[in-house]
């Protein structure tokens, strides 16, 4: 039986032979090479593309891109929405707590099925007041609107990041039927919907590592309402601000990808008629972080919104290896409140070290960087205020 970490497989002619899952979760030992490094980045930067999952079709048609910038406010928009902002992106409004499940998944590649074990995932209520005292002042609401040559368009509505992760809500629209993503219940709970091979389109955030949540309560088959989940600099370059980059694909995305593994002429000759865009994103001031640090120099970086954790220092989770390193896996995260109460971000069975009754998945979206830390998107907003200390595995964090 399979955890459902371990299901993902997205590998294009462009990309490098290493699955997606290898260095999102940092589960179990994994080389650093720098062979690994360069496979790492060159892969998340690739598109996204999957053979397990159902596929969803629409038609095709051309359009011109268009950019428009409309000022608001945090405390307007939700008040405008009656709360909606704050509770769908970070509360549990159009979204259930899920049991812990096992479902049977096809692989097209294999022909076989084989069974998942999806963790339990906990939401929470968002108090409106307390989340625009947290991050109100750091939202933007300059939306940016794009619209692709099949007629898709994408409007982002609001931005807010703290430096290690951000939060995009946008939406997509198409007359006839959104085709350009694959989407569902099953993905929302496992890494977020990704690009179908039947739409012609493609965008990503640069330099990001992501999860798109897709809002089924609020979502119409011509208009998806979604919730972009990232980890903004995967890389250790430093993050420089949201860019969003477009592809316009001359024809369908299983189309090029089929001819580019049968006709390499044809192929170089699409892939010189893609046309893309390059656009810049607003955001605002930055959410304020806080530091908490252990015995051993290690610290956990946290903001209402994520927390950065150290891998090496402190936790000792990486360790050299013929002539790369592998990193442990993090079994367990919790943070504990000053009234008593506690958020478990993660807690998972880990071999002769860890047991527990249920995995629990309580991130938004987690993903390893190639510096050696992990960083959790959290599903719900942290008053680090509140915060007494932090556990990861069996380290205790107090804060700086």
């Amino acid at each position: 039986m399979n955890n459902y970490d371990d299901f993902e497989g997205m590998l294009t002619p462009d990309m490098v032979d290493i699955s997606l899952e290898d260095f999102d979760g940092l589960d179990g030992e994994h080389e650093f090479s720098e062979e690994y490094k360069a496979a790492k980045k060159q892969m998340l930067k690739n598109l996204r593309k999957s053979k397990m999952i159902s596929k969803r079709a629409g038609i095709a048609k051309v359009a011109v891109a268009a950019c428009a910038v409309i000022i608001g406010t945090p405390f307007v928009v939700n008040a405008a929405t009656n709360g909606e902002f704050f509770a769908r992106i970070w509360g549990n409004m159009g979204r259930e707590s899920i049991a812990s499940h096992d479902e049977e998944m096809y692989d097209y590649s294999k022909d076989t099925t084989y069974t998942v074990t999806y963790p339990q995932v906990d939401y929470e209520e968002a108090d409106p007041e307390k989340a625009q005292e947290l991050i109100g002042e750091n939202v933007s609401f300059e939306p940016v609107e794009y619209t692709f040559n099949d007629g898709t368009k994408l409007n982002i509505l609001s931005t807010v990041s703290d430096g290690n992760s951000a939060v995009v809500e946008f939406t997509l629209e198409k007359e006839g039927g959104v085709d350009c993503l694959n989407y569902g219940q099953l993905e929302n709970e496992s890494k977020g919907a990704w690009f179908s091979d039947e739409g012609s389109i493609y965008f990503h955030f640069d330099e990001c590592a992501e999860d798109i949540f897709v809002d089924l309560d609020k979502s119409t088959d011509d208009k998806l309402y979604c919730y972009d989940y990232m980890v903004v600099d995967a890389w250790g370059e430093g993050f420089n601000g949201l860019t969003l980059l477009t592809e316009n694909y001359p024809v369908s995305r299983g189309e090029y990808y089929e001819v580019g593994e049968t006709d390499p002429e044809k192929y170089n000759e699409l892939t010189n008629q893609k046309r893309g865009d390059k656009i810049s994103v607003p955001l605002k001031e930055e959410v304020a972080k806080a530091e908490y640090v252990c015995d051993g120099d290690g610290s956990v970086v946290i903001s209402p919104l994520s927390m950065n954790v150290d891998m090496v220092n402190g936790l000792d989770l990486v360790h050299d290896y013929d002539g790369g390193t592998y990193v442990e896996d993090v079994y367990y995260v919790e943070i504990f409140y000053k009234d008593g109460s506690s958020y478990v971000v993660r807690d998972k069975a880990k071999e002769g070290v860890h047991s527990c009754d249920v995995e629990i998945h309580n991130s938004a979206y987690e993903c390893g960087t190639l510096d050696n830390h992990m960083i959790y998107v959290f599903n719900r907003l942290v008053d680090v205020g509140e915060i007494d200390y932090i556990q990861v595995d069996e380290v205790k964090y107090s804060v700086k």
